[in-house]
């Protein structure tokens, strides 16, 4: 499978613009861009911030309740921040047009937290303080997530991430807090696993400085160490620098057989060009991050064709409710699926069936639900209007998505499977696959 972004295109002229300009004036320039929305608009609000409604007969017999997207639409991760958002909405629709939903219609409010965990909690505070019966949040990236921790237990507001693997949440999740995708330690076994099944001998690990990159990089750099391959580098690089090849020198001196990168794409675009014209012929192992096809295109296919290789969260092609899910989003976007897009769309349902499953339409109702609907024991289902007819019924019921089983552990964190993927003719394709059941103990 490989992956492409229909946002590619504007994303690319953005950071390039951005680039440009930083260049130029040692600036950074706010490249925010608004979420491009399928719902219709019930509430704008002052600023960046958008309320919407999704289409649907609002039957339910509650009135609404507000989610807050809180989503990196720029920034170092801002390419994943539009996928989800969409893909999450995309569930919300759904669920909004089978009027089942007993806490009404839900409305989505959009905010770009800038991949900053002080912007992200600057927009949450802002949604405190206006939105209407708002009962969660959803989308922020591993630093923001840790960052709005305290703030949702505060204020009983359910908070789920599809993509925030920080082993931090291994520590501060599974009260309030969740997500859909796997911890870190799997992003980093499934890299480490797939180094050692290579033989290559020697690796080097480059890490960015920040929550996500460095749980991953930790776990690759212990899980090498243990196989026996020698790690001839460690650097640590901090974003949004002009140039990085004095790290490089530093790695590259070194010959290793492959290098380890888990950084954000603007630095990661930098430093794989950068590599090449230094005259580094090894491979390259990515981060999740990189796992996208403006990574492709902004450095160059010729750079990076068949050397590159990345791991990302996939979920297995054979599942019934995968493949539902991907005919509804190529439906909706002439796409497959793009990566965590499966992951954004669950946490889309398992809002819903926890609202209906819960005592109230609130957060702490949600937060008491969500581990109900998202595991055994009841009956198996695999969409929310499956979900919601059992459990009007009076069922229990256990969700199982388009990523998979999502029985969440005591950490908020459910099993995951992951893919590694590489460079051939232009896009990512899948190589090799490591079912959830690779990463149980």
């Amino acid at each position: 499978m490989s992956w492409r972004s229909r946002r590619s295109r504007a994303l690319v002229v953005v950071w390039v613009l951005a680039l440009l300009v930083t260049a130029c004036t040692g600036e950074t320039t706010d490249t925010t861009e608004d979420v491009d929305t399928t719902a219709t608009t019930a509430a704008p609000s002052d600023g960046d911030e958008t309320t919407t409604t999704a289409e649907g007969d609002g039957a339910g017999g509650g009135d609404f309740v507000t989610v807050g997207v809180l989503a990196p639409l720029t920034g170092e991760i801002g390419e994943f921040g539009q996928i989800v958002s969409e893909a999450f909405e995309l569930g919300i629709n759904e669920i909004n047009a089978t009027g089942l939903n007993t806490c009404g219609d839900i409305r989505l409010q959009f905010a770009d937290t800038e991949t900053n965990p002080e912007v992200a909690i600057r927009e949450a505070d802002q949604m405190i303080g206006g939105a209407e019966n708002l009962v969660g949040f959803f989308g922020p990236s591993s630093g923001e997530m840790v960052a709005l921790v305290d703030t949702v237990h505060e204020e009983e507001l359910v908070m789920v991430s599809p993509y925030a693997g920080t082993t931090e949440l291994n520590e501060l999740g599974g009260d309030f807090v969740y997500r859909t995708v796997a911890s870190d330690l799997a992003d980093g076994e499934a890299a480490a696993a797939f180094i050692i099944d290579q033989e290559w001998g020697t690796a080097a690990v480059l890490a960015q400085v920040a929550e996500s990159p460095l749980s991953s990089a930790n776990v690759v750099r212990e899980l090498l160490a243990d196989a026996g391959v020698n790690v001839v580098a460690d650097v640590e690089i901090v974003a949004g620098q002009p140039s990085y090849e004095a790290e490089l020198s530093q790695v590259i001196a070194q010959s290793p057989e492959v290098i380890y990168m888990s950084v954000g794409i603007e630095s990661g675009v930098t430093i794989l060009r950068e590599a090449d014209a230094l005259g580094y012929e090894g491979e390259w192992m990515l981060s999740a991050d990189l796992v996208g096809q403006d990574t492709i295109d902004l450095t160059g296919p010729d750079i990076v064709e068949e050397k590159v290789f990345a791991e990302g969260a996939e979920s297995d092609p054979d599942l019934p409710e995968f493949q539902r899910f991907a005919e509804l989003y190529e439906e909706e976007f002439g796409i497959e699926p793009q990566v965590f897009s499966p992951n954004a769309y669950d946490a889309a349902v398992l809002f819903g069936l926890a609202m209906m499953a819960g005592d109230e339409c609130t957060g702490a109702g949600i937060n008491a639900a969500l581990r109900d609907v998202a595991g055994p024991p009841g009956t198996v289902v695999g969409s929310f209007e499956e979900g919601a007819e059992a459990l009007l019924a009076g069922e229990e019921i256990d969700y199982n998505g388009a990523s998979g089983v999502l029985e969440f552990d005591e950490t908020g964190t459910p099993p995951g499977s992951f893919a590694i993927f590489q460079v051939l003719n232009g896009t990512f394709e899948r190589v090799a696959f490591y079912p959830a059941s690779f990463f149980v103990d």
